[in-house]
């Protein structure tokens, strides 16, 4: 076997093109909501509130401080990923993939609740 054979590039077995999809809707949604404002906010989660206000500093402030908790559910998500063998469990990994974005998206609503207060 020569060098390059063994060195080839392999698909991970962690990652597969299903946690891509999942990852790139909200991540589309988002570009949307950047882009378009409007009804596609709320798939911007806890920058709802910013959008709609125009990035105002006490609105991305709370957007802000939301958007920790999002993010740290989205790293635990991807965390399980690694810590869940591929293979055996495959729906509950891609379940727990996407289930971690649910608290980033409702992040939406008390956002726009001080963005109209």
């Amino acid at each position: 076997m020569s060098e390059s054979e063994s060195q080839e590039l392999r698909p991970s077995p962690y990652l597969s093109r299903i946690h891509a999809v999942i990852f790139l809707i909200p991540a589309l949604g988002f570009a949307l909501a950047m882009l378009l404002g409007g009804n596609f906010a709320i798939l911007g989660g806890p920058y709802a509130g910013s959008i709609y206000r125009d990035w105002q500093s006490c609105c991305t402030e709370v957007s802000v401080s939301l958007s920790y908790w999002g993010l740290a559910a989205i790293g635990v998500g991807l965390a399980l990923q690694f810590m869940i063998k591929p293979g055996s469990l495959n729906r509950v990994r891609y379940w727990v993939w996407a289930l971690s974005f649910v608290p980033w998206l409702l992040a939406c609503f008390p956002s726009l609740a001080h963005a109209v207060s």
